[in-house]
């Protein structure tokens, strides 16, 4: 079951908060609301699992104010810069406001667009509100794996594999925690398929390497550790020019017997007594060793 997307919701009207949150698990979303920046800002801290935030235009900047005004927008801009900065993260934000176009509301729309967010009317409903926050929140995501595995996603960068593949690491890093048989499932097939394209590619443009008379996975793979079928055995013997490591090897061979066997094949019936099906470990477990395959086959195109 997909996990819900915690919101952080800054607005005084707790008749309002009430209703948005209502609202809010249509789309999947979870929202605590404060009536204060302070106390909002206080519960981001304690609580990384925000993924958005939604600020009134006119609100309390602390439970001591008595009457809300326009000045805490610009000073609750500033605290969610000092915050990214402080945690290096990305907070996508929209402001919700019952005063939408009014002149202290185009006042500070440069500051808004500056900072990337959007100026939503409480007069509109919340469904389009929702959906921009979730396409950004998908987006800042896509940057954060981009530059926490930059090594990683350097082979589109290179051109070595196509732009589709890199839709499917992000897709896998995205769904890696989700323990649906049929998620699982889909996301094994993909780490199987991004396999395939790094194999094929070799063969393809470094045919040198990987000859076009290999055939069975298992024969390319051996080949690339510098091992030779004996006749028509399944048996191999080494000696000749080692591309890869035995470790690589291993993690291709989990890859592509696993994947086989629960991704890209019909779901299994529940044979065994134990541990029937892989978890979310396995899927996790699969995806790093697909991105260490990756990295020997950037240094691999790089100087062969």
């Amino acid at each position: 079951m997909k996990q819900p997307i915690h919101f952080l919701l800054i607005d005084d009207e707790k008749d309002y908060c009430n209703s948005l949150k209502t609202n809010a698990r249509n789309s999947g979303v979870l929202i605590s609301d404060f009536q204060n920046l302070e106390d909002g800002f206080e519960e981001l801290k304690r609580e990384l699992k925000y993924k958005a935030i939604i600020f009134d235009a006119k609100c309390m900047i602390d439970s001591d104010q008595e009457v809300d005004n326009f000045s805490f927008l610009p000073i609750a801009l500033d605290r969610l810069r000092e915050f990214e900065q402080q945690y290096n993260v990305h907070i996508p934000f929209v402001i919700n406001t019952g005063y939408f176009g009014e002149d202290e509301i185009t006042m500070i729309k440069q500051q808004v667009d500056i900072k990337k967010g959007k100026i939503f009317s409480k007069g509109d409903g919340a469904d389009e509100l929702f959906k921009h926050l979730l396409k950004e929140i998908d987006k800042s995501e896509i940057t954060k794996y981009e530059k926490e595995f930059a090594n990683v996603f350097q082979v589109f960068e290179k051109e070595y594999l196509p732009n589709n593949m890199r839709d499917d690491l992000i897709s896998i890093l995205q769904n890696k925690n989700i323990s649906s048989p049929a998620k699982i499932k889909d996301n094994l097939a993909t780490i199987r398929r991004i396999l395939d394209e790094i194999i094929t590619t070799i063969n393809k443009l470094k045919p040198t390497i990987l000859p076009n008379s290999k055939k069975t996975f298992m024969d390319k793979i051996k080949w690339l550790s510098g091992q030779r079928r004996i006749g028509s055995t399944q048996n191999y013997q080494g000696g000749e020019t080692k591309y890869q490591t035995s470790s690589n090897e291993y993690l291709a061979t989990a890859i592509w017997k696993i994947s086989s066997d629960f991704g890209s094949h019909s779901l299994p019936t529940n044979s065994a007594l134990y541990n029937a099906f892989p978890s979310i470990y396995t899927v996790q477990a699969l995806t790093y060793s697909i991105m260490e395959i990756i990295l020997w086959y950037i240094e691999l195109m790089d100087n062969e």
